[in-house]
């Protein structure tokens, strides 16, 4: 099915409505409402835009792109493995309390809310780099190395790291 998809000059859906399942995790079905998906395909390029309204209790309307050169001797297009190029994703409002119940954001946030924008390097597929620019409210995270809670009233500016030696 990729290489159909990523093989197709442009794919436009509008107005649909997505309904997410994650069993693993164990939470209700997340439906967005109002997708907007648009992919573009050159011989090497892939660019990609998705812009959806999830319930209201996770935040307003995000965005999420995409700009990808596949590999030069790649001969299928679905092999997004081999890919590299850039993610940007755009949440105006978002909890992000809310958002880590079904996405993986790297530390546990259990209080947080406000705008967030995020740029992703991707190499072969994988992410290499990340650069994010925060404005939020009430934020409560854990992380692994810690054993209490990092709780702060605001955290505002712009994170960055690189992958290194396999992880960030």
């Amino acid at each position: 099915a990729g290489d159909w998809i990523f093989s197709q000059t442009e794919l436009v859906i509008q107005g649909g409505t997505l309904q997410w399942s994650d069993e693993m995790r164990s939470v209700p079905p997340l439906t967005l409402a109002q997708v907007d998906l648009v992919i573009r395909n050159t011989a090497r390029g892939h660019a990609m835009r998705l812009d959806a309204t999830p319930p209201a209790e996770l935040g307003g309307r995000f965005s999420l792109r995409g700009e990808f050169k596949q590999a030069f001797l790649t001969t299928h297009a679905g092999q997004w493995r081999q890919w590299d190029g850039q993610v940007y994703t755009a949440f105006e409002r978002v909890d992000l309390s809310q958002l880590a119940r079904y996405a993986n954001l790297g530390v546990a946030v259990s209080e947080g809310s406000g705008v967030f924008r995020a740029w992703f390097d991707v190499r072969r597929g994988q992410v290499v780099g990340a650069t994010a620019d925060v404005a939020l409210a009430r934020v409560s995270l854990a992380f692994a190395s810690q054993p209490a809670p990092v709780v702060m009233t605001a955290l505002t500016g712009r994170l960055g790291g690189r992958r290194f030696d396999g992880g960030f």
